[in-house]
């Protein structure tokens, strides 16, 4: 069974500081930017995101639901806000699933605990997520095929001859 992650998305967005710069400029921003900083991580993980938002807080009132890759963001109703939205799925998933809660929100983290839900900081998970973005910068960068030349003058170097 894969990991599940819970997000209580403008919880991660208000703990972590390039999002809550982001969040100054607009909502939007850093809501953007922290799915944008999902989404490639899910590129490379066997895992499921579910990822809740406040709806009210962005005037919401179009499908509550969005599903991208294996990433799934839902919005709360208002007057609603996002704890109950997290609440349900918790109950839910608890016990179907490897869940893991990423949230700061006591009341929510004491909720999990009581249905055995792991919970780490969204600290944490947002460290998983720039460790994951370097590593394909990495590799970018370095994943490029050699040239004729430079694989001689690699086998220079090390005393090696190229066979013919």
């Amino acid at each position: 069974m894969h990991p599940h992650y819970l997000i209580d998305g403008y919880n991660v967005i208000h703990k972590i500081p390039e999002l809550k710069n982001a969040l100054e400029i607009n909502l939007e921003k850093a809501r953007n930017l922290l799915i944008h900083r999902i989404l490639n991580y899910l590129t490379t993980k066997k895992i499921e995101i579910t990822l809740v938002f406040d709806g009210d807080d962005v005037g919401y009132v179009g499908n509550p639901y969005e599903r991208r890759k294996k990433l799934h963001i839902y919005y709360s109703h208002a007057p609603e806000k996002a704890d109950p939205v997290i609440k349900r799925i918790l109950r839910e998933k608890a016990t179907s699933t490897q869940l893991i809660l990423v949230t700061e929100d006591r009341e929510i983290i004491n909720f999990g605990k009581n249905m055995g839900v792991k919970n780490i900081l969204p600290s944490q998970f947002y460290s998983l997520l720039r460790k994951e973005a370097q590593q394909n910068q990495l590799d970018q960068k370095f994943d490029k095929p050699m040239s004729e030349e430079e694989l001689t003058e690699w086998l220079k170097l090390f005393g090696e001859e190229k066979n013919q």
